[in-house]
């Protein structure tokens, strides 16, 4: 379609805009398929700050296994 019409678009535009398209033609095919959950599903993998809470999340059961893990997170990103 680009050919056709003459445009020109550089490489690294090229690369950047697949980037973006590939994610968002996951996301619908996700909603499509699976409804919400399936978008979640696929976006979750690009999420760095929700992997980050369920990976404090593992293995904890209690309020005060939340807070102890919170402490223990917050100390070892301390300088």
């Amino acid at each position: 379609m680009l050919r056709e019409s003459a445009a020109e678009i550089d490489e690294a535009a090229f690369i950047t805009g697949a980037r973006f398209v590939r994610y968002h033609l996951e996301r619908e095919i996700a909603l499509q398929a699976w409804g919400d959950s399936g978008v979640f599903e696929q976006s979750r993998k690009y999420d760095e700050e929700l992997a980050s809470a369920l990976e404090l999340l593992r293995g904890v059961s209690t309020q005060d296994d939340l807070i102890e893990a919170l402490e223990q997170a917050r100390q070892s990103r301390k300088p």
